[in-house]
């Protein structure tokens, strides 16, 4: 079955009948695109790794050495361009780490939140097999999470925060959203939650005790809060979602690709979220956030999904939860909204500046390229 679904992929690609080109720079995978707009198109070419295109000289050359795998493509791919850089932004792709570019260097960058959850295998290789994954540079979130990638890749470190958010300038113009609420709805989740002893449902049974408590404040303090929707395909679906909890005491922002997020973060005046990025992110670009990451299970270890995984901290402190408290919950919005601008620089200094730093139009990252290229 898996041969067949090969040779399917490969009838329905893309097919090119030359070599690639000769570039400086090849991104691996073509949803490595963010970090291409700081390139000239004359100095990278983008390396699909998801069977979407194929150079059949390549191909062919690799047959010819009997070598079928879409492993030895894509090295015999890296092999014939010679760039100086191979560059990804798919930092969960293992086979990114088992590449090699002999003609030059290797940079990952952190795409999202990581923690050990099936879905993050890049944080779970068995150690034990000695794999040799290896990258030269890794630009991770911080220091914390960059021990975990060193513990399965061998690379140097490097901590840059959020590699999309340090591209977009702060806007410290007037604040108009009251609160916000970052939405983590996958449609698919929701449904299978729906099945009260799956790993779902336990997954979310918190969540929604979470959005009932933000109900009940809203309905005490006569508040609404503006949901940051997260389903680009189901938005309906999504508000659907949440007025099943929050009743009518919200508003929806739908995600669009048009929409500007990190503006609509700099506008808002406490963001809430429970173990999403974008709750980071706005830490790092200096918004009250609160974290309630109240996933918890009996069954399941979500750990991986509290504040600031994988640094330890205490369970509760001034801006964070990582367990589920009614009366917490609200006295935390409670004060947060009340507390001026200087004091919570104060208080979030050492978190924003350890767990997401804010490198401005990523200069750290630029300042490695620039370098690698020049030599």
């Amino acid at each position: 079955m898996l041969l067949i679904r090969k040779i399917l992929r490969l009838l329905f690609s893309e097919k090119l009948f030359h070599y690639p080109p000769k570039k400086k720079i090849v991104v691996y995978d073509s949803h490595s695109k963010d970090i291409t707009k700081n390139f000239s198109e004359a100095d990278f070419i983008i390396l699909d790794s998801r069977y979407e295109k194929f150079y059949l000289p390549i191909l062919l050359k690799n047959f010819l050495r009997l070598r079928f795998s879409y492993f030895d493509y894509l090295q015999e791919f890296i092999s014939y361009v010679e760039p100086k850089l191979l560059i990804t932004f798919i930092d969960h792709d293992l086979n990114f780490y088992r590449l090699k570019n002999n003609s030059g260097k290797k940079i990952s960058i952190q795409q999202s939140r990581r923690s050990e959850l099936p879905e993050d295998n890049v944080l779970k290789v068995d150690t034990k097999k000695k794999e040799l994954l290896k990258c030269d540079y890794i630009f991770a979130y911080n220091k914390f999470v960059g021990k975990k990638y060193n513990s399965i890749i061998d690379g140097k470190i490097k901590y840059l925060g959020s590699f999309r958010s340090n591209e977009v300038d702060l806007n410290n113009k007037k604040k108009n959203i009251e609160i916000l609420y970052i939405s983590t709805y996958r449609k698919s989740i929701d449904e299978k939650a729906k099945n009260k002893n799956s790993f779902h449902y336990e997954y979310l049974k918190n969540e929604f005790k979470l959005l009932n408590t933000i109900n009940k404040y809203c309905k005490n303090y006569k508040a609404k809060v503006t949901v940051l929707g997260s389903s680009v395909d189901f938005p309906n679906e999504e508000k659907l979602f949440f007025s099943r909890y929050l009743e009518k005491n919200f508003n929806f922002l739908k995600r669009s690709r048009k929409r500007n997020t990190y503006n609509i973060i700099d506008k808002s005046k406490v963001v809430i979220g429970i173990d999403s990025t974008l709750i980071y992110e706005a830490l790092g670009r200096g918004a009250k956030s609160l974290f309630f990451c109240v996933r918890d299970s009996r069954f399941y270890d979500f750990s991986s999904r509290r504040f600031p995984w994988p640094k330890k901290l205490k369970k509760d402190g001034t801006f964070w939860i990582n367990y589920f408290s009614e009366k917490k919950i609200i006295n935390k919005i409670k004060i947060l909204k009340k507390m001026k601008k200087q004091k919570w620089i104060t208080t979030s200094k050492y978190y924003q500046k350890n767990i997401m730093p804010f490198n401005f139009r990523n200069q750290k990252l630029n300042e490695t390229i620039n370098n690698i290229l020049k030599d």
